[in-house]
C-alpha cells in the first residue's frame, strides 16, 4: 500500500513540473510572438463598411503612435499576411477561433507563418467585439477611437508582462478591485431583461447610476476623467446560444476595467446581469 501511495505521489510531482514547465514555454513562447512589435510595421485593413473604415482611419491618425502603419487593402492584406515582419488591424467577420459565425471583431494579428491560408491560422495578439450579425454599427462607432487607444495600451503593456501576452484581452477580466474610486455609467439599453434601473442605481451606491446613451458619447467625447461607461454587445436577434460581451471603459485613458464574456441562454439572458452588478458594487464597498 505504502508503494502504491509513493507511485502516485511521484506520479502528481511529476505532472506539475510538467503543466509548470508546459506554461513557462507558452508564456515564453506568446512574450516572443509579440517582441518587436513597435519596431514593426502595422497594416491597418479596411473594411467594406465605409462608416467603421473611416472611424477607424481617423482613430489610427489621431491616436496610433506605438509603431509605424500603413492602410492597405483587403487584397493587399491577403498577399503580405504570411509576412512575419507586419502587424495587421483588422476586422473579422467570419467565424474566427471557437466564435460563434457572425460576430464581428477588431483584431490585432501577427503576420504569418508563411504558409498560412486565413486568419484562424495566424497569431491573435488582442480582439474587441464590435457588433453581432446584422446589428447596426452605430452603438459602436463612438467606441473606435477608445478601442484604438486600448490595444495601444495593451501592446505596450505586453513588452513587459508575460501573463498579460498570453491570456489577450480576456486579461482585464479580474480587474474588479481597480473599479474602487471610478465613477461607473451603465447605458440604459445594456441592461437585461428584466433588470432594474432602480437596482442598479441603488447597488451602485452613489458611485455610479443608469444613464441615456448621450450621456455615454459625451464622456467619450470628452476624455472625461475617472469615469467608466459601460459597452456590451451582443446578437438581439434570437440571441439564445450566442455570447454577449460586457465591458467598462474608462473614458479619460482608454483602459479597460470589465470584461465578460457570457453565453446567452433563457435564464441568462444578453446584456449587464444582476450578477454582473454585484460584482463590479463591490469595489467600493471597502
Amino acid at each position: 500500500m505504502m508503494k502504491y501511495f509513493k507511485r502516485v505521489f511521484s506520479i502528481i510531482i511529476l505532472l506539475a513540473f510538467s503543466l509548470r514547465a508546459e506554461a513557462q514555454i507558452n508564456l515564453g513562447k506568446s512574450a516572443r510572438a509579440v517582441s518587436g512589435i513597435s519596431d514593426r510595421t502595422l497594416m491597418v485593413v479596411d473594411d467594406n463598411d465605409p462608416l467603421v473604415t473611416s472611424a477607424l482611419r481617423n482613430a489610427i491618425k489621431r491616436k496610433w503612435n506605438v509603431s509605424p502603419f500603413k492602410f492597405c487593402t483587403k487584397s493587399e492584406f491577403q498577399r503580405e499576411k504570411g509576412d512575419t515582419s507586419l502587424f495587421f488591424l483588422t476586422v473579422i467577420k467570419e467565424k474566427f477561433r471557437n466564435e460563434e459565425a457572425g460576430m464581428e471583431y477588431l483584431s490585432l494579428l501577427k503576420g504569418g507563418p508563411e504558409d498560412v491560408k486565413d486568419v484562424n491560422g495566424m497569431y491573435e495578439v488582442c480582439s474587441l467585439p464590435l457588433k453581432a450579425g446584422e446589428e447596426e454599427e452605430d452603438y459602436i462607432l463612438p467606441f473606435i477611437e477608445a478601442y484604438v487607444k486600448t490595444m495601444q495600451k495593451y501592446v505596450r503593456k505586453i513588452q513587459t508582462d508575460k501573463i498579460a501576452a498570453k491570456l489577450g484581452i480576456m486579461w482585464y477580466s479580474n480587474k474588479l478591485t481597480d473599479l474602487a474610486g471610478k465613477r461607473i455609467l451603465i447605458n440604459k439599453t445594456d441592461l437585461s431583461s428584466g433588470l432594474s434601473e432602480e437596482y442598479v442605481n441603488e447597488r451602485l451606491n452613489g458611485h455610479g447610476k443608469v444613464v441615456d446613451e448621450s450621456i455615454i458619447y459625451d464622456c467619450l467625447d470628452n476624455s472625461t476623467p475617472g469615469t467608466l461607461v459601460s459597452i456590451c454587445i451582443y446578437p438581439h436577434k434570437d440571441p439564445e446560444g450566442s455570447f454577449c460581451y460586457k465591458m467598462l471603459l474608462c473614458t479619460g485613458n482608454s483602459t479597460l476595467y470589465y470584461y465578460r464574456r457570457q453565453k446567452i441562454k433563457s435564464s441568462r439572458p444578453g446584456g449587464f446581469l444582476k450578477s454582473d452588478i454585484d460584482k463590479i458594487s463591490l469595489a467600493n464597498k471597502f
